[in-house]
Parts: structure tokens; sequence; C-alpha cells
């Protein structure tokens, strides 16, 4: 009785494991993969000893501890086939003063055009050390690895932004940038952004404004 007994909580973890498993949103499931595989794989291993240890389980949970496994098997299966960019979203800024964007990952390929410091961009793909990216317009290109960081910054997306003093419309404004003009942050605050140009004009912007 003690043996049944504890092969119920074995099945009812493995059933809650896995359920949550794959309740999980999937862009985190991309990310966290490798580890999850790791954390589930012996729990995996383990169902056919627990549906033999006890052949009376009811058909509800049978089918639970069959479906969630062969899920796993499938999800494994599609990833090997069909590997996900870890670097696919991750967002990177410019850390040379100028930069040059290319069309394709080489020096041979043609300079679209170039970018300052701080230009925050979206990696889509990682090639022999450089990297495609989107930016806030949606251009796509080619940047050198080492031309970028991990800096947090954002870029102006509205004509005539007003920079302000401090963290509200009750501060006085510091400056005005144009459309385009990309800011390291140093802080937040609320829905404000503490931002800094690569001239070190400072001050504070509204999180709608940027990229």
């Amino acid at each position: 009785m003690c043996f049944v007994n504890k092969n119920r909580s074995e099945i009812r973890r493995a059933s809650q494991l896995t359920g949550i498993f794959f309740r999980m949103h999937y862009p985190s499931l991309i990310v966290h993969y490798p580890k999850l595989i790791v954390q589930h794989l012996g729990l995996i291993l383990d169902y056919p000893r627990l549906i033999l240890d006890y052949p009376s389980l009811p058909v509800q949970n049978l089918r639970q501890i069959v479906y969630y496994p062969a899920l796993v098997l499938l999800f494994f299966i599609s990833f090997m086939l069909f590997p996900v960019d870890l670097f696919a979203e991750e967002r990177l800024s410019v850390n040379s003063k100028i930069a040059n964007v290319r069309s394709g990952p080489g020096i041979e390929n043609d300079v679209l055009w170039q970018v300052e410091q701080y230009h925050p961009i979206m990696i889509l793909e990682k090639k022999s050390g450089w990297l495609k990216f989107k930016d806030f317009e949606g251009d796509v290109a080619w940047i050198y690895a080492t031309l970028v960081d991990k800096t947090e910054s954002v870029i102006t997306i509205k004509e005539n932004c007003n920079v302000r003093e401090g963290p509200g419309t009750d501060y006085q404004v510091a400056f005005t940038v144009e459309r385009g003009v990309p800011f390291k942050v140093l802080e937040k605050k609320d829905n404000w952004l503490n931002i800094e140009h690569e001239d070190g004009d400072r001050g504070w912007i509204y999180y709608t404004l940027v990229w």
C-alpha cells in the first residue's frame, strides 16, 4: 500500500511539473529551453517506470502522463531540426563614436549608412563576428560585433522632443532634440528616463518619445 501511495505522489508531481512546463510563455520557454530540458529530462525518462508500476492508473491521468512527454519529445525534435536563434530580440547599442553599417557580414560589403554612439539596435542574427540587426525605423543591416555592447540606450522617435531638467512636465525644458538622436539611459523614474548624449548633455525625457 505504501508503494502504491508513493507512485501516486510521483505521478501527481510528474503531471504538475509537465503541465507547468507547457503552460509557460513561449518566448520564455525558448530562452530557457536548455535549462528546462535538463531539469525535466530525468522526470520524462521516468514515465515508463511509473506506468509499469501503477497499471491501474485512471485513463484521465494516463492520458496526461503520455501526452506531456509526447509534447516534450516533439518540441525537442523541432528544436534540433529548426534551432532558434538565441540572439533574437537581444537589444544592444553602439559603443563607438561613429560605426559603419553594412549590407552584409563583412568589410567587402557596402557601407549603407553610419550610426553614432548609443544608437540602439535589435539583434536578428549572428554570423562570423557580425551582427544582423533591425533599428527603430525597421531598417535591417549588419554591424561588426565589437562596435556594440549592452549599454542601455534609447533613440528619439518624434520631432522636437523636450528634454527636461527633471522627471516631470513641471520641470523646465533643458533642450530640444530632433528625431533619431540616441542617448544612454542613466536612470528611470516612473515613466521618465534620465538620459545622456555622447557629447555630455543630460536631462529627462518621457518614455513615449523614445524607442
